[in-house]
C-alpha cells in the first residue's frame, strides 16, 4: 500500500543522528556549534576557564595580559601552584594586594612562557594581543627554540604558532586585541599540540673546529611508533580522539541512561594507565556523556575529548563535535514496496529495499542494503529476524524507516551501502482514566492498537524515562484528559504495564476528535471515506475491530498522525423517536405519526402506508411490534392514560426512516436504566454510560403538562442528583448509550443551587409560550439587577429582601417546582428583628426536618441569627437562645471569605434597599442595660427597650463551604413594630421552623483578623 500522508515530525524526534555538532549547552552566551563552542565546553570541563557570577562566558570581551596569563599556567595544570604564590618581580604586579593575578604571573615567568615590558613592569591589566598570545602558547609547550630559529619575536612565534594549529580558526593580525572566545580557541588547540622539550645535550662539531653542546629536541608527536604527549594528556588525563558513538542507554538496556559505547577510531593520541593504541587500533569504550549531547550522535563520524579518571577507571566526554557526515534517506514504512518474503530476504540477504516515490505511482527507488545490516527499532538495538523486520517495517503503518549509510572507519566518507536500518514504532491507545498512589502511576486505556491495557510506572523515580508530548510540549501525565490518544513510542519488548529504568517511553498525545458519516469503505486498504476525506486505520486488524458500517455517524479519535485510533457511534444517521399519538388526517389514507424526536421537538409525519402504520400502533397501544394489528382509523391520543405511562416511562422509542417524507420502518429498541443517580466521575445516568459527543438527550418531563419537550446536555445534570432516564441504542464498542429519555428530575430545584436576593417586583409580562409571569429583580451570583420571569400560578410570590432559590426552565420562566423561599424578610427592621428576638430558639444549625421543610439535604446548612461583630472574613453570630436571652457560648464562628455577599438596607429609602457587598462593623450589642456585668448573657427585650439596632446575617453553606451571606441592617424603633410578642413560633419567616433541636455547633477558633 502507499502512503497517504507525509512523514510526520515527530519522526525527526526518533532518529539519533545530529545534523550539526553537538555540545553541552554550558553557557547561555555561547551558541552550540558555534567555531569556538567545542573549545569553550572542553576547557570548561578541565577548569581551564569559567564563566562570570551570572553564569555567561562573554565571548566577546577583552582579555587582559593578567587573564590570559592565568588561562595559561591553568592549561599547563599548574593553577594550584600559582595560586599559592603571592609575590612577582614586577612592580606592577608586586604581589596579590597590589594585583589578583601576581602568583599566576609568578608562575608564568618561572615557567619560562611569559616576560614583562621590563624588569620591573609587566603591564597585567593591558590587553593581550594576538601575537603576545602566540609567543605565550608556543613557548609554554616548548617551542621556543623552533621560533627563535624562525626569526624571533614576533613573527618567529606566529609563524611557530601557524605551524602547530595554534592559531587554526582565530584570523588576527599581531595587534589585535583578542576576545575571550578566540583565546579559549587557541588555548585548547596548544593543549592538543604535542610537546616539544629539551631532553639533553651533545656534541656537535662547530664551524670554527672543536664540539659544542647542543640541544637534543624531542617532540613527542607518536611518529614511528614514539610517545604522544600533549598537555591534554600529561596535566589533565584527557585525550583527543576520532571516532563514533556505536550505542546509547536507548539501544543498549546495559547502559545507563548518561552513558554511551564510543568506538575510537582514530587513536595515536588516545592512551590510559595500562595501555597504549595506535592508529591501527579500532577500541570501544563506554563512556559518560558528561554534559554533552553524546547520546544524540550515533553512528556520526566525530572528534572528542575524553577524560580518565584514574580513581574510577572511567572516561567522560568532555566535548563532541561532528566531523563526517552520515549519508540517511528516511520515509514512510508504509510507503515499502516489498511483500513480506522479499522484504525478509532482502534485509537478511544484502538486497535491496523498495520504496514507492509517490502515492500517484507504482515506481519505486532502490536502496542497496549492506550484508551486515543493523536493525534499530524506537532506537533500540533489535535482533534482525523474519518475524521483527515484518512487524516493524512491512506491518508498521505509522511509523517511519531511516536508512543509515555510516562514514568508513577513519575517514568521511561513505561506501553506498546502508549499514543500518533505523525505525520508529508506535503503538496507539486511548486515555480511560488517570490514577496515582502507592503503586505508582497508572494509564487505563479504552483501547489501543496492540490491545494494550494500561502503562504504569513510578513517576517519583527520577531514573524512569517517561514523558508526555502534547503539540510539541511536554506535560504532565496528570494533564491528560479522558478520550486523548497516545501515540506511544517505546521499547520493542517492553512492558507497557510496569516501566523500569531500562526503558524508554514517549507519548505523543492528541485530542482530535472528528465526526463524519461514512460513504466507504475500503477493506483492502483499511481505510474509510466520510465527508469528502479519506481516513486511515492505524492498524490492520482494526477495521473489522471498529465495525465500521456505510451510512453511519461516528466520533472518530484521530492519533497524533491523523490516523483513526478508536471511534465511537454517532446519532446523526439515525432517527430516534417517542411516540405520543397517532391520528387519521383528513386528507390521508394512511394514519399520521406524532413523536418527539432527538432534537425534542414534537413532530408529525404521515406513514408511507397502513402496514407502517400497523408497526407504529402496535408500539404506542402495547409496547411492542410483534403481532399484527389494523390501525382502526381512529386516534390514539398522548391522553390516553396507557400512552402516556408508557410515554413517561420512555418505553415508546424507536428509530425510524423517511422516505420522501413518509414515515416508515418502525424498530423498537429496549430500555435500560429507570431511576437513579447520576454520577459525574463516571459519565453515567442510572447506571448508564453517556457522552456529550454520542449520546442525544431529551427531557420530557413536562410533556403531559405543556405539551413540550427539550434537548439537553450532560453538563444540566448534577453529579449525585437522581432522576428516572431510560437510555437506548448501546455501542457495542464504546458502550456509550446513543439515545436517552429522561422523564423525571430535570426541572427540580436542586438543594444547593444558588441562593438569590430579591430586589424588587417590576411588573407583570408574557412568556415565549404567552404565559403570563411576574417581573422579579433579584441580586445574585454577586450581582445586581438580574431580571427573573415567575409564573404567576406560584402562590408565595417574594418581597423585596426576601432569600429564595430558583431554576429556570426550558420555557425561560420560574414554575412552581423550581422555587423555594428560604427566608421571608418582613416589611421594616424593627418587624424583623422583633420577629427574630422574640422566637423560643432562632435558627440553630437546621434539622434534618427543617431540611425536608424547605426541599435541603444534609450537605446543606443555614444559619441565621444576630451579628455579634465581623473581623475579617470571620463573622460571629447568636445562633440560639432560651428564656428570652443569649448567652455569648451561642456565639458561632463563620468564615465568608470567597462568599458572595448582599445587604438589605433597612435605612435606605432609595430605589432598591438591596446591594451586593457586605457591611461595616455592626452596632455593640453588650452594655450594663441588657447585658450582666460579667457580660455572659443578652436580654432581647433589654436591646429591644434600648432600641439597639445590630445586624442579622443569613449564612448559606454548602459542603461545608459557605457560598453566600445576606446582612439585614436597619435603624429598630419600638413604635413601628407591629407584630405581637411573643411567637412561638417564626410564623412569617419559613427558614426559622423550629423542628425537634439539634445541640449547639462547637464554636471554632477565630482566625487571625485580615486587613
Amino acid at each position: 500500500m502507499k502512503s497517504k500522508r507525509i512523514i510526520s515530525i515527530f519522526a525527526s524526534f526518533a532518529i539519533l543522528i545530529s545534523a550539526i555538532p553537538i555540545v553541552g549547552a554550558t553557557f547561555p552566551d555561547v551558541a552550540e556549534g558555534s567555531q569556538y563552542s567545542e573549545a569553550i565546553e572542553s576547557l570548561t570541563a578541565l577548569g581551564v576557564v569559567d564563566g562570570d557570577d551570572n553564569g555567561l562566558f562573554n565571548p566577546e570581551k577583552p582579555v587582559t595580559r593578567a587573564e590570559f596569563t592565568k588561562l595559561v599556567v591553568e592549561a599547563l595544570g599548574e593553577g594550584d601552584a600559582a595560586t599559592s604564590q603571592v609575590t612577582s618581580k614586577f612592580t606592577d604586579a608586586a604581589n596579590t594586594s597590589v594585583h589578583w593575578a601576581a602568583g599566576y604571573i609568578a608562575q608564568g615567568v618561572a615557567d619560562g612562557f611569559i616576560d614583562g615590558y621590563d624588569d620591573t613592569t609587566f603591564g597585567p591589566d593591558d590587553k593581550v594581543t594576538f601575537a603576545q598570545a602566540c609567543k605565550m602558547l608556543v613557548a609554554a609547550i616548548g617551542y621556543t627554540i623552533y621560533a627563535e630559529g624562525a626569526g624571533g619575536w614576533p613573527s618567529g612565534y606566529v609563524a611557530q604558532a601557524s605551524t602547530l594549529k595554534i592559531s587554526k580558526s582565530v584570523s588576527a593580525s599581531n595587534d589585535t586585541q583578542l576576545t575571550r572566545e578566540q583565546c579559549a580557541s587557541m588555548v585548547f588547540n596548544t593543549m592538543k599540540a604535542p610537546l616539544c622539550e629539551v631532553s639533553g645535550y651533545m656534541p656537535v662539531a662547530s664551524m670554527s673546529g672543536g664540539y659544542v653542546q647542543a640541544p637534543k629536541i624531542v617532540v613527542y608527536d607518536g611518529d614511528d611508533g614514539g610517545i604522544y604527549k600533549s598537555l591534554l594528556t600529561e596535566d589533565h588525563n584527557a585525550y583527543y580522539v576520532k571516532g563514533r558513538v556505536i550505542a546509547n542507554s536507548q539501544s543498549d538496556s546495559m547502559l545507563n541512561k548518561n552513558e554511551v559505547r564510543y568506538k575510537v577510531e582514530v587513536s595515536d593520541n588516545f592512551r590510559d594507565l595500562e595501555y597504549e593504541t595506535t592508529s591501527a587500533d579500532d577500541r570501544v569504550e563506554k563512556m559518560n556523556i558528561g554534559s554533552t549531547a553524546a547520546d544524540s550522535m550515533m553512528f556520526s563520524y566525530s572528534e572528542a575529548v575524553v577524560h580518565y579518571n584514574e580513581d574510577s577507571g572511567r572516561y567522560t566526554i568532555l566535548s563532541i563535535t561532528k566531523f563526517g557526515e552520515s549519508r540517511t534517506v528516511s520515509f514512510n514504512a508504509d510507503d515499502v514496496a516489498l511483500d513480506t518474503a522479499a522484504l525478509i530476504a532482502n534485509v537478511t540477504g544484502g538486497g535491496k529495499m523498495e520504496v514507492y516515490k509517490s502515492k500517484a505511482t507504482t515506481s519505486t527507488t532502490k536502496y542497496h542494503l549492506a550484508n551486515a545490516i543493523r536493525l534499530y527499532v524506537n532506537n533500540r538495538d533489535t535482533t534482525i529476524t523474519a518475524a521483527n523486520i515484518a512487524s516493524y517495517i512491512r506491518d508498521n503503518k505509522v511509523g517511519t524507516v531511516t536508512l543509515v549509510d555510516s562514514t568508513d572507519s577513519g575517514t568521511t566518507s561513505t561506501d553506498g551501502y546502508y549499514d543500518y536500518i533505523m525505525v520508529s514504532y508506535y503503538i496507539d491507545a486511548v486515555v480511560s482514566n488517570v490514577q496515582t498512589g502507592a503503586n505508582g502511576a497508572r494509564i487505563y486505556f479504552n483501547g489501543s492498537s496492540d490491545n494494550t491495557s494500561r502503562m504504569g510506572w513510578d513517576p517519583e523515580d527520577d531514573n524512569t524515562n517517561v514523558k508526555f508530548i502534547k503539540y510539541e510540549t511536554e506535560i504532565s501525565y496528570l494533564d491528560l484528559d479522558e478520550n486523548d490518544i497516545l501515540t506511544i513510542e517505546a521499547n520493542p519488548d517492553i512492558d507497557l504495564r510496569d516501566i523500569t529504568d531500562d526503558d524508554y517511553v514517549t507519548a505523543y498525545v492528541s485530542s482530535n476528535t472528528v465526526s463524519v458519516d461514512v460513504t466507504s469503505i475500503d477493506d483492502d486498504e483499511d481505510t474509510i471515506e466520510a465527508d469528502g476525506r479519506e481516513y486511515e486505520i492505524v492498524s490492520d486488524n482494526l477495521l473489522s475491530a471498529l465495525d465500521f458500517s456505510v451510512g453511519d455517524q461516528y466520533v472518530l479519535y484521530l492519533d497524533a498522525f491523523g490516523y483513526i485510533a478508536y471511534k465511537e457511534d454517532g446519532v446523526s444517521s439515525r432517527n430516534y423517536g417517542v411516540l405520543v399519538g397517532m391520528y387519521t388526517d383528513s386528507g390521508n389514507t394512511s394514519p399520521s405519526v406524532k413523536l418527539i424526536n432527538s432534537s425534542g421537538a414534537v413532530v408529525s409525519y404521515v406513514c408511507k402506508n397502513n402496514t407502517e402504520g400497523d408497526a407504529f400502533y402496535r408500539l404506542l397501544t402495547t409496547g411492542t411490534t410483534s403481532g399484527t394489528a389494523s390501525y382502526p382509523g381512529g386516534t390514539v391520543s398522548i391522553n390516553n392514560a396507557a400512552v402516556s405511562a408508557l410515554v413517561m416511562s420512555g418505553q415508546t422509542v424507536c428509530t425510524y426512516k423517511l422516505v420522501g417524507g413518509k414515515l416508515k420502518t418502525c424498530t423498537e429498541l429496549d430500555p435500560y436504566g429507570g431511576t437513579g443517580t447520576y454520577r459525574e466521575s463516571t459519565s453515567k445516568l442510572a447506571g448508564c454510560t453517556i457522552s456529550d459527543t454520542v449520546t442525544s438527550i431529551i427531557d420530557i418531563s413536562e410533556y403531559i403538562s405543556d405539551n413540550t419537550a427539550s434537548k439537553v446536555s450532560i453538563s444540566s445534570f448534577e453529579d449525585d442528583f437522581t432522576y428516572t432516564a431510560y437510555a437506548y441504542d448501546r455501542s457495542t464498542s464504546s458502550a456509550v448509550y446513543r439515545f436517552v429519555v429522561v422523564t423525571d428530575g430535570m426541572s427540580s430545584l436542586r438543594p444547593s443551587a444558588k441562593i438569590a436576593v430579591v430586589q424588587k417586583i417590576s411588573g407583570t409580562t408574557m412568556s415565549s409560550d404567552d404565559t403570563l409571569c411576574r417581573r422579579i429583580v433579584v441580586s445574585v451570583n454577586g450581582s445586581e439587577d438580574q431580571t427573573v420571569l415567575f409564573d404567576s400560578d406560584i402562590a408565595a410570590v417574594p418581597s423585596e429582601g426576601d432569600v429564595i432559590q430558583y431554576l429556570v426552565s426550558s420555557d425561560g420562566y420560574v414554575k412552581a417546582n423550581g422555587y423555594r423561599l428560604l427566608l421571608d424578610a418582613s416589611n421594616n427592621y424593627s418587624n424583623m428583628f422583633v420577629s427574630t428576638t422574640n422566637n423560643a430558639d432562632f435558627s440553630n444549625r437546621l434539622t434534618a426536618a427543617a431540611r425536608s421543610l424547605h426541599g435541603l439535604d444534609t450537605d446543606v446548612n443555614v444559619y441565621y441569627g444576630v451579628v455579634y461583630r465581623q473581623t475579617g472574613n470571620v463573622l460571629e453570630i447568636f445562633t440560639s437562645q432560651a428564656g428570652g436571652t443569649s448567652s455569648v457560648t451561642a456565639l458561632t464562628d463563620v468564615s465568608t471569605a470567597g462568599a458572595d455577599k448582599y445587604t438589605v438596607d433597612y435605612k435606605n429609602n432609595a430605589k432598591y434597599r438591596v446591594s451586593v457587598g457586605g457591611i461595616t462593623q455592626p452596632n455593640s450589642i453588650f452594655s450594663p442595660t441588657y447585658s450582666d456585668a460579667t457580660k455572659t448573657y443578652v436580654s432581647w427585650a433589654a436591646v429591644r427597650t434600648e432600641e439597639v439596632s445590630p445586624s442579622m446575617a443569613f449564612i448559606f453553606e454548602v459542603d461545608k463551604d459557605v457560598t453566600d451571606v445576606v446582612y439585614y441592617t436597619g435603624e429598630y424603633r419600638a413604635s413601628d413594630v407591629t407584630i405581637a410578642a411573643p411567637m412561638a413560633a417564626p410564623m412569617d419567616m419559613p427558614i426559622l421552623a423550629t423542628p425537634e433541636p439539634t445541640a449547639t455547633p462547637e464554636p471554632t477558633a477565630t482566625p487571625e483578623p485580615t486587613a
